[in-house]
């Protein structure tokens, strides 16, 4: 079966394990675009707004969404995702020639990032339903940075470095231009640009090093990311102190602790 490769961006409240979405982005290879705004149910922090310029405000008396203080149209997470659902069932239906495509969703640094926040805020049922209509997931963060590795010659700058990984240094690298950045329909519109022949590689690339996993894989990966993050709290303030001037272990140690499976309780036990 054929690929049909969707970018899609994320814009959300926070940063943490809490974040709400409030901005849902999505377009296909041909152009068709998904752009939706997300009542989040708590408000925005202050990092998160200074990002992205939007703000949950009380207009005419009504909490709305707001970018740079004017209210857009938001729907409930809910009817975001049902409507993204359809969407990629309208991308990947049956062609004239019979068959059906497979979706893979790309984001940028998604596999860390957008795809983590997605499934925490769509729960398991809507894995079902990506699951049932063959969703994979991919990291278009993980094809450039294999590419830069492999010293991929149009992302090489004129002083014969290589530009930076993020979205922005690769769209100004290969356009001589700017883009809206840290807007979720603006970051889709532009990495599907970035995906053009002056990038100049071919699908057999994206796939093998864009890290294409299933929706059962990722969700595992969410559970050993958020088992990981339980376990970590267990060692702030005691082993792990990020406050003090020098603290027992360090951060990294901490995490790889955390990530074997151990908690603080485990450790004094033993």
């Amino acid at each position: 079966m054929p690929y049909q490769f969707i970018i899609f961006d994320l814009e959300t409240s926070d940063t943490g394990s809490k974040a709400e979405i409030f901005q849902l982005s999505a377009i296909t290879q041909t152009g068709s675009m998904y752009p939706s705004y997300i009542m989040p149910k708590s408000n925005i922090s202050h990092g998160a707004s200074r990002v992205n310029n939007l703000t949950v405000e009380i207009k005419n008396g009504t909490r709305s969404l707001c970018k740079n203080s004017v209210p857009v149209a938001a729907m409930s997470i809910e009817n975001a995702l049902s409507s993204f659902i359809k969407f990629i069932q309208h991308a990947c239906s049956i062609n004239s020639c019979g068959t059906q495509s497979i979706p893979v969703l790309i984001g940028h640094n998604a596999a860390v990032f957008d795809v983590p926040v997605l499934l925490r805020n769509s729960g398991k049922l809507y894995d079902e339903q990506l699951d049932q209509i063959n969703v994979n997931f991919g990291d278009s963060l993980l094809l450039i940075k294999s590419l830069i590795q492999s010293q991929h010659a149009p992302l090489k700058l004129t002083n014969r470095d290589y530009c930076r990984v993020n979205i922005s240094s690769v769209y100004q690298c290969l356009f001589k231009d700017e883009f809206n950045a840290h807007d979720a329909l603006e970051d889709v519109k532009a990495l599907r640009k970035i995906f053009s022949p002056e990038l100049a590689i071919d699908i057999r690339t994206i796939v093998n090093s864009s890290q294409i996993q299933t929706v059962c894989d990722a969700r595992m990966d969410l559970d050993h990311i958020d088992k990981r993050l339980e376990l970590f709290q267990t060692f702030v303030g005691g082993l792990y102190c990020p406050q003090a001037s020098k603290s027992p272990i360090t951060h990294s140690m901490t995490l790889k602790i955390a990530g074997s499976g151990l908690s603080y309780k485990d450790l004094y036990q033993t």
